[in-house]
Order: C-alpha cells, then structure tokens, then sequence
C-alpha cells in the first residue's frame, strides 16, 4: 500500500476575514491534495476585521458538501501574551490560540496548517507526507522554515532555509551580526540574544502558511500535556511559532524545509505581496477579496451568490454584531 492510499491528514485554517480567499485556499487544497486529508477544521475567530463579520455562511453554503468542522472559540487572541498554567488548564482560554483545537481534536497522524489566503498548485501534502516518510523518528514538522527575509545571517549568506540547524554562532559573533544591519523587531531580538536565545535564531520558526505536524508529538510535547509552548501565538518571540520552534529544535526534534513556492502561494492577490497589509487597509482587503473572487468564478465549479438562507443567517449575525458594538461603545463610555 502507497503512502497515499495508507496516511490521512486533519486541516486546520482561520477564518478571520476573508471569505473569498478562505473557500480558495480550501478548494485549490483539496484540488491537489484531497487523497490524503480527512476533515478540515475551520476556527472562526470571534473578532473579524473590516467588519466582514458573515463569512462562515457564505463557507457553509459553498463548501457544504466538504468534510469541515467549524469552531468559534469563546475568546480572540488579540497578540498579548497569554498566561502559561491558565493555558494548560483552561480549555476555552486555550482554544483562542489559532489552529490549537484542531491539534487537540483530531484522530489523524498529522494536521496541516495553512494560512486561508493561500492558493495551492500542487500536492503540497503528499510532498510533505514522503518527507515524514523518510524521517527521521523525532521528525516534527515539515514546511517552509525560517524568516529569511528579515534576517541577518541569510543577507551574509551563512545560514538558510535548508540548513538551519547548521548555523550555530556564538552570543557575541550573533550581537555583531544583528548590529551590523538594520533590522524589524531589534528590542525583541536583542533582548532573545541576552537570554541566551541563539539558535535557532531569533526569526527562525516552521511557518504556518502551510506546516505539516505530527499530531503525537505535538500533543506529548507541547501545552496542554507538555511544557513547550504552543505552535502559533506570541509567547514573548519575535513572530508565532518561533518561541515553540526554539523549545523544539533544542529538544533534539527535527524540522525539515519545503519551499513554499513549490506547491502555494502565499496571498496572490494582494498588490503588497503579504497577508497581514490588508487588515489594516480597506482597499487592499476589499480588492484582494474581489480578485479571490473572480478567481473562483473562473477556475472551480461554484455559485457564489448567497441564498435566501445565507442572507437571512448574514442579516441576523449583522444585527447582532452591530448591537455589541453599541453596547461596548456604551458601556466604556460611562466607564471614563
């Protein structure tokens, strides 16, 4: 039996805005990788930017005949830090963390993660399911590592992506490096360097726009059952992931590097090339979405036009939406 007929993989994807690229992003997965994944988690964050607050109805109803759990946590992890034994202890704090019920829920051997603004072109889960394959058997995660775009040793050509756990300076060789350039996040990085933080180094992570993880030895080492921090979240890094990745790699895990560009795109329709710009920026994230959605009409088989239900469940979920807000506004209000 071939690999792809016996290894089974559970997704997991956010839904914060973005509904366009998110049925994107699963559509052209399940295009070129549908052999091997089991279901697909989609967390819809109890926050949404651009008050696009109805996009998980518009999910329902164009992927209603795929395998998709669909969970809305009780809290939105907003980047603050979080607190570690509350963490371990409390469930629904726990599940605010981006793609950590899925790692808690699913019965597969691996869960992929991926960013819901990625447009995939190949088996990006069968590639990463013969690497796992090959192991070794402390084999953590495979996908695109590193930051290499924000980093020092890259720009000096001493480390990269495929030799990360290489690249071993020393405090004082890293300190002259960093000060030799200019780069995002130096507080942080700086303040990582003095803790002793050297390697990986302080950008180094397993991205999440598309990461391949094994399910055991997530759960055996990290929140809630172990000590290592969870994958996505700040936990006082540089970026999510990276706090964890160091925990990992210094535990003797094993990381193996894809080129993301082998198999996805990362945000194709945003004119900045990033995912996080549109947040921010209403025409960057309305035209993106217009562009995702043009880009389905074309290239898949599906009606986006909303039916009567959608909108009634769009319409009611707008009400709702609009009333909290009046509701906060007022309450903090009479707070001042």
């Amino acid at each position: 039996m071939s690999i792809k007929q016996k290894k089974k993989v559970d997704v997991s994807v956010c839904l914060y805005g973005k509904p366009y690229h998110t049925i994107l992003a699963i559509k052209s997965l399940l295009k070129h990788s549908r052999e091997h994944i089991n279901k697909i988690y989609v967390t819809v964050e109890k926050n949404q930017p651009q008050k696009d607050s109805n996009g998980m109805y518009l999910l329902k109803q164009v992927l209603k005949d795929e395998p998709i759990v669909y969970f809305k946590p009780k809290y939105f992890y907003n980047l603050g830090e979080l607190d570690f034994e509350r963490t371990r202890n409390d469930a629904k704090y726990r599940y605010q963390i981006p793609y950590q019920y899925a790692f808690e829920q699913s019965d597969q051997d691996y869960v992929l993660v991926i960013h819901n603004d990625c447009l995939f072109h190949d088996d990006a889960v069968g590639k990463m399911l013969e690497t796992f394959e090959k192991g070794p058997e402390k084999l953590a995660g495979t996908g695109a590592i590193g930051q290499c775009w924000v980093c020092p040793a890259a720009f000096e050509n001493k480390c990269k992506s495929s030799t990360f756990d290489q690249y071993k300076p020393t405090k004082s060789e890293l300190i002259e490096m960093m000060n030799r350039h200019d780069i995002p996040r130096r507080e942080v990085t700086m303040r990582l360097i003095n803790e002793g933080k050297i390697h990986p180094l302080p950008e180094c992570r397993l991205n999440e726009h598309a990461a391949l993880i094994s399910t055991a030895i997530y759960r055996e080492s990290s929140l809630p059952k172990g000590n290592n921090v969870t994958f996505a979240a700040g936990w006082g890094g540089n970026d999510w992931g990276t706090v964890w990745f160091h925990q990992m790699v210094n535990q003797g895990y094993v990381f193996k590097h894809h080129r993301l560009e082998d198999f996805a795109t990362h945000s194709p329709f945003n004119s900045l090339g990033n995912g996080i710009s549109a947040y921010s920026n209403s025409d960057i994230y309305w035209n993106s979405e217009e562009l995702a959605k043009k880009h389905l009409l074309e290239n898949y088989n599906v009606s986006l036009k909303p039916k009567p239900k959608t909108k009634v469940l769009s319409a009611i979920n707008t009400v709702k939406v609009s009333t909290k807000r009046v509701l906060v506004k007022t309450i903090n209000r009479f707070r001042k």
